[in-house]
């Protein structure tokens, strides 16, 4: 049995927080006693008390959600400080979330355990102190990353290599497999952010680029952060404000296409939540996109452009009625052989090889 400690920033309902609330609950069902460590968000201002300014502490609605099950197995540290050795239990494996939360533990001594950067995105996005993020992947800690692309990266820019490339999973009894879509109007979903990096406006050029074609289409979007007035106003759009996780699944199942339009991303979860409901999806290269998408198979590969997304949603829509279901079929078939119980195990299996190393 081992004891493994992972350490998350502050809290949010970020695909990451998702990832480690679902390895914490595989690895305690199997033996292995896990320990989650994260911060309070920092107390709010006066001034922005004043100015009506503050953020909800949404801290145990995450818990609640995404580490059902393993709630005891939870610290959350009352202070928006970096966390010290005193936060955490003694461990033999101390996993890294976030590129800050490897600064907090790099100096931690051995007893918390030994340290692993498990990477979930290359993180150094233009608001992050580039100096900091850079010095943390070329730290000397085994490194674990969810996608070749974050593998790469890394790698071509810190030279440092990753002792293992653990793709995520999909709780495919969650997102059940439809098979038949029957809209009147073509329909495709997204995620909505309003982060630059996200790339969400090209859904609203591919549907209007698409009506210049004489191809009208509806777009289902669902979405975390506050959407732009103008956004929610635009016809042939239905936007849902942090759903249930309940009804997310039925949200992929009403849609003929999914869109995955990231510039940049560390794995891309929406991309296996649609291929388990059997929706096809339309894909930029990022993250884990060209690990999972094959083209004329379960979805294209497209560039981020509104042409080529229009092409190859043009390209699907010709489809027969038996080549669309043979699609819904193999996007199924492309995650059903991989579940959160596999990544539990990889995991454990490469902390162990570590261990002997």
């Amino acid at each position: 049995m081992a004891r493994i400690t992972f350490i998350l920033p502050n809290l949010s309902f970020a695909g990451g927080i998702r990832v480690i609330g679902k390895y914490s609950l595989e690895l305690a069902r199997l033996g292995h006693q896990v320990s989650v460590v994260a911060r309070k968000p920092r107390p709010p201002r006066l001034q922005d008390l004043l100015r009506g300014r503050t953020q909800p502490d949404i801290s145990f609605e995450v818990i609640e959600t995404y580490f059902s099950g393993v709630e005891k197995n939870f610290s959350l540290v009352p202070s928006n400080r970096p966390l010290r050795s005193s936060d955490l239990p003694d461990a033999d494996f101390l996993i890294a979330t976030w590129w800050e939360t490897l600064e907090w533990v790099s100096a931690m001594p051995p007893s918390k355990g030994r340290v692993v950067h498990f990477m979930q995105g290359y993180e150094m996005f233009p608001w992050a102190p580039a100096n900091r993020v850079a010095a943390t992947y070329e730290m000397d800690t085994r490194k674990i990353a969810v996608s070749a692309w974050v593998k790469q990266q890394v790698f071509k820019n810190h030279g440092c290599l990753s002792e293992a490339v653990i793709h995520n999973a999909v709780d495919t009894d969650h997102f059940s497999f439809r098979l038949e879509r029957n809209n009147l109007v073509f329909t495709m979903g997204f995620v909505y952010a309003s982060e630059a990096i996200k790339n969400s406006r090209l859904a609203f050029d591919l549907q209007d680029t698409l009506a210049t074609r004489g191809f009208p289409c509806e777009l289902l979007a669902f979405h975390n952060s506050p959407m732009p007035a103008e956004l929610k106003e635009r016809p042939g759009l239905r936007t849902y404000h942090r759903p249930p996780q309940e009804l997310i699944p039925s949200l992929y199942q009403q849609c003929d296409l999914w869109l995955f339009l990231s510039l940049e991303e560390g794995f891309g979860l929406p991309i296996i939540e649609a291929l388990s409901c059997g929706t096809p999806v339309l894909a930029t290269r990022a993250g884990a996109a060209p690990e999972l998408i094959r083209s004329g198979e379960n979805g294209y590969l497209c560039a981020p452009t509104a042409e080529a997304f229009a092409d190859a949603a043009e390209r699907f829509a010709a489809l027969g009625t038996s080549e669309r279901l043979m699609f819904a079929e193999r996007a199924r078939e492309t995650v059903a052989g991989w579940t959160w119980r596999d990544c539990a195990q990889r995991l454990i299996e490469v902390l162990e090889h570590q261990s002997s190393a």
